[in-house]
């Protein structure tokens, strides 16, 4: 699929016209889709790295469920038990390294709100302005430069088409 393609459907995902998306691991991440409620695996993983970036595609917005599949009495339950193994050990860790820094993290007050003042917040909104502004030109002058790359790849295409219709003699100007 095009780049295009994969957008829509996942347009469609969250709108929900489109209730299941199969993905090879290319999904497994920069993908976010808040509404998925439920991820399934087609196969253990045995990195607890790739388990967690798959895992993490749902329960964004509200609890989500994770289904491993998995071949009894075949390498996947190998997979499955080892995976399982090194992320309770990776829980453990972040749970003494969170104990460990609790108290340290109590320790330091709050700083205080720095709030803006009317204009600094009106400084604010006109330099967005002016960001946009600029954004809105180089969006024209980039839809302007494919234009015309678009053309000169045609006026390309004609002209090595046009060489070899008329072979030597098309070269020569004979």
């Amino acid at each position: 699929m095009t780049q295009e393609e994969q957008a829509a459907r996942i347009e469609q995902l969250e709108d929900g016209s489109l209730n299941v998306l199969v993905a090879t691991s290319i999904a497994e991440e920069g993908l976010d889709i808040p509404a998925v409620d439920q991820v399934v695996f087609y196969e253990p993983i045995p990195s607890e790295i790739r388990y967690i970036q798959r895992r993490g595609r749902t329960g964004r917005k509200a609890p989500g469920r994770v289904t491993i599949l998995a071949t009894n009495n075949s390498l996947d339950m190998a997979y499955l038990y080892a995976s399982s193994r090194r992320i309770e050990k990776m829980r453990r860790i972040v749970e003494t390294v969170n104990r460990k820094l609790h108290p340290i993290i109590r320790l330091r007050p709050r700083p205080p709100l720095n709030r803006l003042t009317p204009a600094e917040l009106q400084a604010i909104e006109d330099e967005a302005q002016h960001v946009r502004r600029n954004l809105d030109v180089l969006k024209t002058e980039a839809e302007a430069l494919k234009a015309v790359r678009v053309d000169v790849a045609q006026a390309t295409r004609k002209a090595y088409t046009s060489l070899l219709e008329k072979g030597k003699a098309g070269i020569r100007g004979n």
